[in-house]
Protein backbone atom coordinates (compact mmCIF):
# COMPACT_ATOMS: atom_id res chain seq x y z
CA UNK A 1 0.00 0.00 0.00
CA UNK A 2 1.30 3.44 -0.94
CA UNK A 3 0.43 6.35 1.35
CA UNK A 4 1.71 9.90 1.12
CA UNK A 5 2.10 12.43 3.93
CA UNK A 6 3.55 15.91 3.76
CA UNK A 7 7.06 14.86 4.76
CA UNK A 8 7.40 11.37 3.24
CA UNK A 9 5.80 8.63 1.17
CA UNK A 10 5.05 5.31 2.83
CA UNK A 11 5.19 2.19 0.66
CA UNK A 12 4.27 -1.03 2.46
CA UNK A 13 3.33 -4.64 1.83
CA UNK A 14 2.18 -7.24 4.31
CA UNK A 15 -0.78 -9.03 5.80
CA UNK A 16 -2.33 -10.55 8.89
CA UNK A 17 -4.05 -13.75 9.99
CA UNK A 18 -6.38 -14.40 12.92
CA UNK A 19 -7.90 -17.40 14.69
CA UNK A 20 -10.95 -16.84 16.86
CA UNK A 21 -13.06 -18.72 19.37
CA UNK A 22 -16.62 -17.92 20.42
CA UNK A 23 -17.40 -18.45 24.10
CA UNK A 24 -21.03 -17.37 23.64
CA UNK A 25 -23.09 -15.77 20.88
CA UNK A 26 -21.87 -12.38 22.15
CA UNK A 27 -18.37 -12.99 23.55
CA UNK A 28 -15.35 -14.12 21.54
CA UNK A 29 -11.55 -13.96 21.60
CA UNK A 30 -8.89 -14.17 18.93
CA UNK A 31 -5.17 -14.52 18.39
CA UNK A 32 -3.38 -13.17 15.37
CA UNK A 33 -0.14 -12.33 13.64
CA UNK A 34 0.66 -9.22 11.58
CA UNK A 35 3.57 -8.71 9.19
CA UNK A 36 4.34 -5.40 7.51
CA UNK A 37 7.34 -4.39 5.42
CA UNK A 38 7.50 -0.61 5.02
CA UNK A 39 9.75 1.73 3.09
CA UNK A 40 9.79 5.48 3.69
CA UNK A 41 10.69 7.40 0.56
CA UNK A 42 10.73 10.97 -0.77
CA UNK A 43 11.68 12.42 2.60
CA UNK A 44 11.61 16.21 2.74
CA UNK A 45 14.75 18.10 3.61
CA UNK A 46 15.33 18.72 7.32
CA UNK A 47 12.66 16.26 8.47
CA UNK A 48 12.19 15.46 12.15
CA UNK A 49 14.67 13.07 13.73
CA UNK A 50 12.03 10.40 14.43
CA UNK A 51 11.03 10.35 10.75
CA UNK A 52 14.64 10.07 9.64
CA UNK A 53 15.29 7.22 12.11
CA UNK A 54 12.13 5.44 10.95
CA UNK A 55 13.64 5.17 7.47
CA UNK A 56 15.89 2.38 8.81
CA UNK A 57 13.01 0.48 10.47
CA UNK A 58 11.26 -1.63 7.86
CA UNK A 59 9.67 -4.81 9.21
CA UNK A 60 6.99 -5.00 11.89
CA UNK A 61 6.37 -8.58 13.02
CA UNK A 62 3.70 -8.65 15.73
CA UNK A 63 1.50 -11.02 17.75
CA UNK A 64 -2.04 -9.95 18.60
CA UNK A 65 -4.56 -10.96 21.26
CA UNK A 66 -8.08 -9.56 21.39
CA UNK A 67 -11.45 -9.84 23.11
CA UNK A 68 -14.81 -8.84 21.57
CA UNK A 69 -18.26 -8.45 23.11
CA UNK A 70 -21.05 -7.75 20.61
CA UNK A 71 -24.73 -7.51 21.57
CA UNK A 72 -25.92 -5.30 18.69
CA UNK A 73 -29.28 -6.26 17.21
CA UNK A 74 -27.77 -6.22 13.71
CA UNK A 75 -24.42 -5.68 12.02
CA UNK A 76 -25.47 -2.84 9.70
CA UNK A 77 -27.41 0.15 11.03
CA UNK A 78 -28.00 -1.28 14.54
CA UNK A 79 -30.57 0.46 16.71
CA UNK A 80 -29.57 -0.95 20.09
CA UNK A 81 -26.81 -2.92 21.76
CA UNK A 82 -23.13 -2.76 22.67
CA UNK A 83 -19.88 -3.48 20.88
CA UNK A 84 -16.61 -3.67 22.84
CA UNK A 85 -13.21 -4.61 21.48
CA UNK A 86 -9.86 -4.62 23.28
CA UNK A 87 -6.68 -5.67 21.47
CA UNK A 88 -3.07 -5.98 22.55
CA UNK A 89 -0.16 -6.24 20.14
CA UNK A 90 3.49 -7.01 20.75
CA UNK A 91 6.16 -6.39 18.10
CA UNK A 92 9.65 -7.62 18.92
CA UNK A 93 12.91 -8.17 17.13
CA UNK A 94 12.96 -11.81 18.21
CA UNK A 95 9.85 -12.27 16.02
CA UNK A 96 11.95 -11.31 13.02
CA UNK A 97 11.09 -7.61 12.80
CA UNK A 98 12.81 -4.27 13.28
CA UNK A 99 10.07 -2.56 15.33
CA UNK A 100 9.90 -3.05 19.09
CA UNK A 101 6.80 -1.96 21.02
CA UNK A 102 3.73 -3.01 23.00
CA UNK A 103 0.36 -1.59 21.99
CA UNK A 104 -3.11 -1.73 23.55
CA UNK A 105 -6.19 -0.36 21.83
CA UNK A 106 -9.87 -0.27 22.68
CA UNK A 107 -13.09 0.55 20.89
CA UNK A 108 -16.48 0.81 22.58
CA UNK A 109 -19.83 1.47 20.87
CA UNK A 110 -23.30 1.83 22.36
CA UNK A 111 -26.49 2.18 20.30
CA UNK A 112 -29.80 3.22 21.87
CA UNK A 113 -33.23 4.34 20.59
CA UNK A 114 -34.37 7.95 21.10
CA UNK A 115 -37.96 8.11 19.85
CA UNK A 116 -37.53 7.61 16.06
CA UNK A 117 -33.80 8.28 16.20
CA UNK A 118 -30.84 6.07 17.08
CA UNK A 119 -28.20 7.45 19.40
CA UNK A 120 -24.65 6.20 18.92
CA UNK A 121 -21.57 6.82 21.05
CA UNK A 122 -18.15 5.53 19.97
CA UNK A 123 -15.12 5.76 22.26
CA UNK A 124 -11.68 4.73 21.01
CA UNK A 125 -8.26 4.88 22.62
CA UNK A 126 -4.72 3.61 22.16
CA UNK A 127 -1.44 3.38 24.06
CA UNK A 128 2.03 2.43 22.83
CA UNK A 129 5.05 1.78 25.02
CA UNK A 130 8.51 1.35 23.55
CA UNK A 131 10.43 -1.87 23.98
CA UNK A 132 13.99 -2.05 25.19
CA UNK A 133 15.32 -1.07 21.78
CA UNK A 134 13.04 2.03 21.72
CA UNK A 135 11.95 1.42 18.13
CA UNK A 136 8.46 2.79 17.45
CA UNK A 137 8.60 4.07 13.87
CA UNK A 138 6.50 7.03 12.81
CA UNK A 139 4.22 4.76 10.75
CA UNK A 140 3.23 2.81 13.89
CA UNK A 141 2.45 5.94 15.92
CA UNK A 142 -1.02 7.44 16.28
CA UNK A 143 -2.56 10.09 14.05
CA UNK A 144 -6.22 11.12 14.14
CA UNK A 145 -8.66 12.64 11.67
CA UNK A 146 -10.99 11.20 9.07
CA UNK A 147 -14.23 9.27 9.03
CA UNK A 148 -13.33 6.91 11.89
CA UNK A 149 -12.22 9.49 14.48
CA UNK A 150 -12.62 13.30 14.30
CA UNK A 151 -14.41 13.94 11.04
CA UNK A 152 -13.70 17.66 10.65
CA UNK A 153 -10.03 16.83 10.02
CA UNK A 154 -8.16 14.84 7.38
CA UNK A 155 -6.37 11.73 8.58
CA UNK A 156 -3.02 12.74 10.07
CA UNK A 157 -4.01 16.33 10.86
CA UNK A 158 -4.33 15.67 14.61
CA UNK A 159 -0.82 14.91 15.85
CA UNK A 160 1.97 16.23 18.06
CA UNK A 161 4.55 18.31 16.23
CA UNK A 162 8.31 18.07 16.37
CA UNK A 163 9.50 21.20 18.24
CA UNK A 164 12.42 21.81 15.87
CA UNK A 165 10.90 21.20 12.44
CA UNK A 166 7.16 21.53 13.04
CA UNK A 167 6.62 18.13 11.38
CA UNK A 168 3.63 16.11 12.54
CA UNK A 169 5.22 13.00 14.02
CA UNK A 170 2.34 11.10 15.62
CA UNK A 171 1.95 10.19 19.27
CA UNK A 172 2.03 7.22 21.60
CA UNK A 173 -1.34 7.94 23.25
CA UNK A 174 -4.65 8.84 21.69
CA UNK A 175 -8.36 8.91 22.29
CA UNK A 176 -11.44 10.03 20.39
CA UNK A 177 -15.17 10.25 21.10
CA UNK A 178 -17.85 10.24 18.42
CA UNK A 179 -21.45 11.06 19.32
CA UNK A 180 -24.17 10.99 16.72
CA UNK A 181 -27.90 10.80 16.05
CA UNK A 182 -29.01 8.60 13.15
CA UNK A 183 -32.46 9.02 11.59
CA UNK A 184 -34.32 7.42 8.66
CA UNK A 185 -34.76 9.42 5.45
CA UNK A 186 -36.11 6.85 2.97
CA UNK A 187 -36.83 3.56 4.72
CA UNK A 188 -37.62 1.64 1.54
CA UNK A 189 -34.01 1.94 0.33
CA UNK A 190 -32.32 1.98 3.77
CA UNK A 191 -31.16 5.60 3.43
CA UNK A 192 -30.39 7.35 6.71
CA UNK A 193 -29.14 10.75 7.79
CA UNK A 194 -26.71 11.49 10.61
CA UNK A 195 -25.62 14.52 12.62
CA UNK A 196 -22.54 14.27 14.83
CA UNK A 197 -20.11 15.83 17.26
CA UNK A 198 -16.57 14.44 17.59
CA UNK A 199 -13.58 15.19 19.77
CA UNK A 200 -10.14 13.67 20.23
CA UNK A 201 -6.44 14.19 20.76
CA UNK A 202 -3.04 12.56 20.26
CA UNK A 203 -0.06 13.09 22.54
CA UNK A 204 3.15 11.52 23.86
CA UNK A 205 5.30 11.69 26.97
CA UNK A 206 7.01 14.85 25.77
CA UNK A 207 3.87 16.87 25.08
CA UNK A 208 1.60 15.33 27.73
CA UNK A 209 -2.19 15.55 27.66
CA UNK A 210 -3.79 18.97 27.83
CA UNK A 211 -7.59 19.28 27.85
CA UNK A 212 -7.19 22.60 26.04
CA UNK A 213 -5.68 20.69 23.09
CA UNK A 214 -8.83 18.64 22.45
CA UNK A 215 -9.81 18.94 18.79
CA UNK A 216 -13.52 19.09 18.02
CA UNK A 217 -15.81 18.94 15.00
CA UNK A 218 -19.50 18.87 14.11
CA UNK A 219 -21.20 17.78 10.93
CA UNK A 220 -23.78 15.76 9.07
CA UNK A 221 -23.98 13.03 6.48
CA UNK A 222 -25.77 10.18 4.73
CA UNK A 223 -25.58 6.42 5.25
CA UNK A 224 -26.99 4.07 2.69
CA UNK A 225 -27.11 0.29 2.69
CA UNK A 226 -26.78 0.26 -1.09
CA UNK A 227 -26.78 -2.71 -3.52
CA UNK A 228 -23.00 -2.23 -3.71
CA UNK A 229 -22.50 -2.35 0.05
CA UNK A 230 -22.61 0.14 2.93
CA UNK A 231 -21.90 3.72 1.82
CA UNK A 232 -21.06 6.71 4.03
CA UNK A 233 -20.85 10.35 2.94
CA UNK A 234 -20.10 12.76 5.79
CA UNK A 235 -18.96 16.37 6.09
CA UNK A 236 -17.28 17.68 9.23
CA UNK A 237 -16.57 21.26 10.31
CA UNK A 238 -13.43 22.08 12.30
CA UNK A 239 -14.78 24.01 15.30
CA UNK A 240 -11.45 25.34 16.58
CA UNK A 241 -9.47 25.72 13.37
CA UNK A 242 -5.78 26.64 13.60
CA UNK A 243 -3.88 28.69 11.02
CA UNK A 244 -2.41 25.73 9.12
CA UNK A 245 -5.64 23.66 9.01
CA UNK A 246 -8.61 23.32 6.68
CA UNK A 247 -11.95 24.60 7.94
CA UNK A 248 -13.76 21.37 7.04
CA UNK A 249 -13.32 17.87 5.67
CA UNK A 250 -15.37 15.68 3.33
CA UNK A 251 -15.43 11.95 4.15
CA UNK A 252 -16.44 9.10 1.85
CA UNK A 253 -16.37 5.36 2.52
CA UNK A 254 -17.68 2.23 0.83
CA UNK A 255 -17.76 -0.99 2.85
CA UNK A 256 -17.18 -1.53 6.54
CA UNK A 257 -19.95 -1.10 9.07
CA UNK A 258 -22.01 1.68 10.60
Amino acid sequence: MNYSMTYFTKDSIGGSIRFGYGFTSELSAYMGYRYDDTQLEDLSENVAKIILESKDIHVTSALQLGLIYDSRNRYFLPTKGWYHKIETEYAGEYLGGDSNFFKIEGQHHVYFPIFKLTGHVNLGYGYITEGGAKKVPVFERYFLGGINSVRGFKYGDISPKDPETGNKIGGTRMFYLQTEAIFPLIKSINLNGVVFFDMGNVWDLRTGFQSSDLRKSIGFGLRWLSPFGPLRIEWGYNIDRKTDEDSSNFNFQIGGEF
